[in-house]
């Protein structure tokens, strides 16, 4: 399962949120409190949102849509 790093009020994290949301992406949420950041954030730079999947952590908002759409939306036949 992908767990979105996100911050509450941040415009990036919105976009990646509503992106899966609209695909139907399952994921998990951890709110980043600006103070106290996780392991996952503080190794890719410190900023939100990160995605981790199956151990891969992705940053950055178009990063983060350009991998999802290559790794979690079917293929068209």
């Amino acid at each position: 399962m992908i767990i979105l790093y996100r911050f509450l009020h941040c415009s990036y994290c919105d976009y990646v949120q509503e992106f899966m949301d609209e695909h139907a992406i399952i994921y998990e949420v951890v709110l980043v409190l600006k103070d106290k950041k996780p392991q996952e954030v503080l190794s890719t730079g410190g900023t939100v949102p990160v995605i981790k999947d199956n151990g891969k952590l992705i940053s950055d908002s178009s990063k983060i849509i350009a991998y999802l759409r290559s790794n979690h939306l079917a293929k068209p036949a």
